[in-house]
């Protein structure tokens, strides 16, 4: 596997977690692609790196919730070298745009059309 192969999976894997849908790798005018939900393009040519993309969670409206450290699909429950376990630390550790508690593990959140993002219900809310 090629460097330039390591580099578009690690862009895919990373998409993956920020809930795209990434469409084929395009080589016309650099290695390109784009989310099928929100439309977001990933571009390889200029050198984007793995925490640019992450400002461009998909806006494509989905709940999501990150398990616990150590449960399955979570995060480990020890320090480790995975990309992915820091960016669910990361997601879980950010800041609700509607009540500024930290989003957690374990319950539902959603990025709005602008990239956003909040609880689905916030802690003390009662739900629908």
């Amino acid at each position: 596997m090629t460097t330039r192969d390591k580099f578009l999976l690690s862009l895919e894997r990373r998409a993956i977690l920020l809930g795209h849908s990434l469409g084929p790798w395009e080589k016309d005018n650099g290695f390109h692609t784009k989310c099928m939900k929100c439309g977001v393009v990933v571009n390889a040519k200029t050198g984007l790196k793995l925490s640019d993309l992450s400002d461009e969670m998909c806006k494509g409206k989905q709940k999501m919730k990150i398990p616990s450290p150590g449960k399955p699909d979570g995060p480990h429950d020890y320090q480790c070298g995975h990309l992915e376990c820091h960016d669910k630390f990361q997601t879980a550790g950010a800041i609700c745009q509607r009540c500024k508690r930290a989003i957690g593990f374990d319950v539902e959140f959603e990025r709005d059309e602008v990239g956003k993002i909040h609880h689905v219900v916030c802690p003390g809310e009662k739900g629908n």
